[in-house]
């Protein structure tokens, strides 16, 4: 750098010779103006919003633990309704096959005066299954017979949504 002469006999540093492979000197001063808020300095603007980006992160994670949570019940009733279709079908197959329980008799009494079934998707005819008096069928039970029926009994209660089926159950 050369030394410039001020008056007084103070000397200041002059900038030295630009050449083009070198990148220009910045003001300072200019420079911190610029950059914004020193360290230390309030900044209100930025901690607002950083407070809004998070209020928004905990209510966007909010609404997709909602919408999951909304997923899940969907998903647990189909299959619900999925595994009280296949006990039905279970039991009128075991009654056709001569094998049946009682449980089974009480699915097959039902279906035949449910009006919740749809006829069409079911592919067997209900029109060859006997139909057993559901009273008699309890009759000369054991009472761990008795017991392992109510819990049978209880499994189609979780499962039934239909009330007037609710109802045959109680």
């Amino acid at each position: 750098m050369v030394m410039e002469s001020l008056p007084n006999d103070r000397k200041r540093p002059s900038p030295a010779p630009s050449h083009p492979w070198q990148r220009p000197q910045k003001d300072l001063r200019r420079h911190e103006r610029q950059s914004g808020p020193r360290l230390g300095e309030n900044n209100d603007e930025g901690l607002a919003e950083r407070k809004e980006n998070e209020s928004f992160a905990r209510e966007q994670t909010r609404r997709n633990q909602i919408q999951e949570a909304e997923q899940m019940r969907e998903w647990v009733s189909k299959e619900d309704e999925f595994v009280l279709k296949q006990s039905k079908k279970k039991a009128k197959i075991r009654v056709k096959e001569g094998r049946a329980k009682v449980i089974d008799w009480l699915a097959v009494t039902l279906s035949v005066i449910d009006s919740t079934d749809d006829p069409l998707e079911d592919d067997s005819n209900d029109n060859d299954m006997e139909i057993v008096d559901p009273a008699g069928m309890l009759e000369g039970l054991a009472h761990a017979q008795l017991r392992d029926l109510s819990k049978e009994i209880e499994n189609y209660m979780i499962l039934e949504t239909s009330r007037k089926n609710r109802d045959y159950w109680n």
